[in-house]
């Protein structure tokens, strides 16, 4: 699901963090933060649906809709409302894991020409059961509304993650599942359902180089993608130097 986030949330501002220590060397952590630019953050779900990708998006960049020479803004601010997040994190004092329980909400002024308001919980966990594997679940459920048309909808994502580590070799094996529900009434073009299988294999060598291979397996049923749109399956080789 963060493949969405980082393509499409841009978010400048100010964020603040505080830390505790509990009984038993539990750690927690409570942060919020409020910021300007996602007033269009929401759009890409109903129209475009869900993709896997590695896109990272910046302040200046766009983003293509399924429609021909319609394109959205990722740092798009609108109606001069701070979008506001909060997330706590909660740590045991072996490093064995933490769970996470965030909210976020752009606070969109729907009055206000092209904003949506879009806004989403998220609870998550991090499990090392083993020295060398990791395990990861997440949960997301949320909203977005508009008056540019009709994409009010609800959207949901789960994933699951292992990953084993044996020297410089990391394995990863990840199933994602994800919706999206018409909620105005009007033609059902918002609506997606798929699934999607990722493999990787990453090789370090050295103190700077990565070598990552991946390959991803993705089913969407969005009517946009029925219709051309871009399709996720397919393999993926990169290198990495560290500095």
């Amino acid at each position: 699901m963060n493949t969405w986030l980082w393509e499409e949330l841009r978010i400048t501002g100010l964020e603040a963090e505080r830390w505790w220590v509990l009984p038993g060397n539990f750690r927690l952590s409570v942060l919020g933060g409020a910021g300007f630019g996602p007033d269009s953050f929401g759009w890409l779900l109903p129209e475009r649906g869900w993709v896997l990708s590695d896109a990272l998006g910046g302040v200046n960049s766009t983003l293509l809709l399924p429609r021909p020479r319609v394109k959205m803004f990722v740092f798009d601010e609108r109606d001069y409302r701070p979008a506001i997040y909060t997330s706590i994190t909660i740590r045991d004092g072996q490093e064995r894991g933490h769970a996470l329980l965030g909210y976020f909400d752009n606070l969109g002024d729907q009055s206000t020409t092209g904003a949506w308001h879009t806004r989403f919980g998220t609870l998550g966990a991090v499990l090392h059961p083993l020295p060398n594997v990791d395990f990861l679940a997440q949960y997301l459920i949320g909203e977005t509304h508009t008056r540019v048309a009709n994409w009010d909808s609800s959207f949901s994502a789960f994933y699951t993650l292992l990953s084993y580590r044996y020297r410089t070799h990391r394995l990863t094996a990840r199933y994602d599942v994800f919706r999206v529900h018409d909620l105005d009434g009007g033609p059902n073009w918002s609506r997606d359902r798929g699934d999607a299988v990722t493999l990787a294999y990453l090789f370090d060598f050295g103190l700077r180089h990565r070598i990552g291979i991946e390959y991803i397996w993705a089913h969407s049923r969005h009517p946009s993608l029925t219709r051309g749109g871009p399709h996720d399956d397919g393999w993926q080789i990169s290198y990495r130097f560290r500095y």
